[in-house]
């Protein structure tokens, strides 16, 4: 057995290597945790954001909103189809939206990164869950305004209350900041439909439509419809297995 003079005399001999080996030890059950915590957010983000009576649909043979395209005709086809919820003014609960990705800096200098911008309506906003504005007011269509959340304010220039984003030298003032649940709209910018579209030259375009079906069978019929009908042809996706 190692006497523990020996152990104690060693140790103030090697002092550096073992002070290294803590402070990596430490390093590593740190990088552990900030990463489960992270997983533990986005896990949440994407179970918040799906609901299990929604519909994300999307052209045939898109993954993904930015690679979709839909005609506004058959955006307004898809709408009256029957099996859609409705909101308490009787408007079908299906959103027609427009989604672009812009290069974007971000507030702290660390160079730039993608900012997702969203164009919707009334109707979008509605689908998300537990929606609100928390700050400023909600933006006004035709008018080139937008909102955002706090956390994307923080992360991005230009994209507080009272700045504005530009977007193809259209300028969008930022007027409110919402929060949605936790979900992962809470990482997007929204502005209005045609204001959007507008700005990007793209008039008319609609990248996906977002629907909420009365209930389960309602949802399994549309889902049917939709990716089989000769009518459509398109590729309804679940919203929950949408956004895993």
């Amino acid at each position: 057995m190692i006497p523990l003079k020996y152990n104690l005399r060693n140790l103030r001999v090697r002092w550096v290597t073992t002070l290294m080996t803590v402070l990596a030890t430490g390093l590593v059950v740190w990088a552990t945790v900030l990463t489960f915590g992270l997983t533990d957010g986005l896990d949440h983000a994407l179970r918040v954001t799906g609901d299990p009576l929604d519909l994300m649909v999307l052209r045939k043979g898109a993954n993904d909103e930015t690679s979709s395209t839909i005609t506004p005709d058959m955006a307004r086809q898809i709408a009256a189809l029957p099996g859609i919820a409705a909101d308490g003014q009787g408007t079908a609960l299906s959103s027609a939206e427009f989604v672009t990705i812009l290069t974007k800096p971000r507030r702290d200098g660390g160079g730039t990164t993608n900012l997702i911008v969203r164009g919707l309506t009334d109707v979008g906003r509605a689908l998300r869950p537990a929606f609100q504005i928390v700050e400023g007011r909600d933006l006004t269509p035709g008018v080139n305004e937008a909102i955002t959340s706090r956390q994307m304010a923080g992360r991005f220039e230009n994209l507080r209350i009272g700045e504005s984003l530009d977007i193809n030298q259209v300028q969008f003032r930022i007027v409110g900041y919402f929060e949605a649940g936790g979900s992962a709209a809470e990482s997007e910018v929204w502005a209005d439909l045609r204001d959007l579209t507008g700005a990007r030259r793209q008039q008319g375009a609609i990248s996906i439509v977002q629907l909420r079906a009365v209930d389960a069978a309602a949802k399994k019929s549309l889902t049917d419809t939709l990716r089989d009908d000769e009518q459509f042809k398109l590729n309804p996706l679940d919203e929950v297995e949408f956004y895993e």
